[in-house]
C-alpha cells in the first residue's frame, strides 16, 4: 500500500511479517536434488543362442527315408549305402554318428556286426520275419497254437505277400479269412492247411446239390425230413419220461441190538405203534 507526502510522493509501506504457516509450509519442501531417487531399471541379459539350422529334424526324416528305404528293398544295407541313398556323404561326422546310433537302436531295423567289411549291415525287422512262402510254411509249423497270421502283418516287410497267399490258398495249403470291402474280398487271417485233407467232390453231384430246392418255410422243411424218417438237426432232445414211483412201504426191522436188557419186564414194548 502506498501513501502520499507532501510533494505527491508516493512511499511504499513495509511488506508485513511473515507468518508460521508460511514459514512452515516453506520447511516442508524439499529441493528437487534431495528426492529420493528410484534404483536403476535392470534390463534382462539376453543370452547368444544357437543358430536354429534344423539338424534334429532333418535326422528324423533321414531315419523315416532310411528306414522305408530297408523295407521297401528287402535285402541288408551297409551304413555306406544308406549315406548314399540319403545324399548325407558331406554331412558332418557328428550326424553322421547321430544316423547311425538311432538306426542301431530303433526296433524296426535289424543290425547285424558281421559282413560288409566288418562294418555291419542294416535290415529292415518285420512283425513276424517272413519274406518268402518257404518261410510262412516253416513258421506255421513250428507253432504250438491254433491262432492265424494277420495278413496286415505279413505284408509289412514283405511285398508280394497278397499274391504268394493267394496262390498258396490254392494250392489248398492256407485257410484265408477275408472280409468285403465295396467289391473286393480283401484277405484278413491265415493258417495252415493240408492239401492231403481235400477231397475231391464229383461235378455232378455238385449240380444235384445246388439243383435241389429248398422249401422257403422252415417248418416245411422240417415235415419233409420227418416223413422221410430223418430226423431234423434244430429238433430239440427228447426229455425222459417222468417215472413214477411207487411208494414203498417202511419195513420195520425187529432183529435190532436191544439195549437195556436188565430192565425186561419192567419197561413197556411200543413197537407195535410205529408208523
Amino acid at each position: 500500500m502506498s501513501f502520499l507526502k507532501s510533494g505527491n510522493t508516493p512511499v511504499t509501506a513495509p511488506s508485513p511479517t511473515p507468518s508460521n504457516a508460511s514459514q512452515n509450509s516453506s520447511k516442508r519442501k524439499r529441493p528437487a536434488d534431495t528426492l529420493p531417487t528410484r534404483p536403476p531399471v535392470m534390463e534382462p541379459k539376453v543370452f547368444s543362442q544357437p543358430a536354429d539350422t534344423g539338424t534334429g529334424t532333418n535326422i528324423g526324416t533321414q531315419i523315416r527315408f532310411a528306414i522305408d528305404k530297408l523295407k521297401e528293398k528287402g535285402t541288408p544295407m551297409s551304413f555306406d549305402d544308406i549315406l548314399n541313398y540319403l545324399s548325407c556323404q558331406s554331412a558332418s561326422d557328428d550326424q553322421k554318428r547321430a544316423i547311425r546310433r538311432i538306426l542301431q537302436r530303433s526296433p524296426s531295423v535289424l543290425f547285424k556286426k558281421e559282413g560288409f567289411s566288418g562294418k555291419g549291415s542294416y535290415e529292415y525287422k518285420s512283425k513276424y520275419g517272413i519274406k518268402n512262402a518257404d518261410q510262412l510254411r516253416a513258421y506255421l509249423q513250428k507253432q504250438t497254437h491254433a491262432m492265424g497270421l494277420s495278413v496286415a502283418g505279413l505284408s509289412d516287410g514283405w511285398t508280394k505277400a497278397r499274391s504268394e497267399i493267394e496262390r498258396l490258398e490254392n494250392q489248398h495249403e492256407l485257410l484265408v479269412t477275408r472280409t468285403k470291402k465295396k467289391d473286393e474280398t480283401i484277405p484278413k487271417m491265415v493258417w495252415q492247411d493240408d492239401p492231403s485233407l481235400h477231397s475231391r467232390i464229383d461235378h455232378q453231384f455238385k449240380e444235384i446239390w445246388y439243383s435241389t430246392p429248398l422249401p422257403p418255410n422252415p417248418d416245411d422243411l422240417r415235415k419233409a425230413l420227418d416223413a422221410a424218417g430223418i430226423k431234423p438237426t434244430s429238433e430239440p432232445p427228447k426229455t425222459k419220461s417222468n417215472i413214477i414211483k411207487k411208494d414203498k412201504k417202511k419195513v420195520v426191522r425187529s432183529g435190532g441190538r436191544q439195549t437195556n436188557t436188565h430192565m425186561k419186564g419192567i419197561l413197556r414194548d411200543y413197537s407195535h405203534k410205529r408208523k
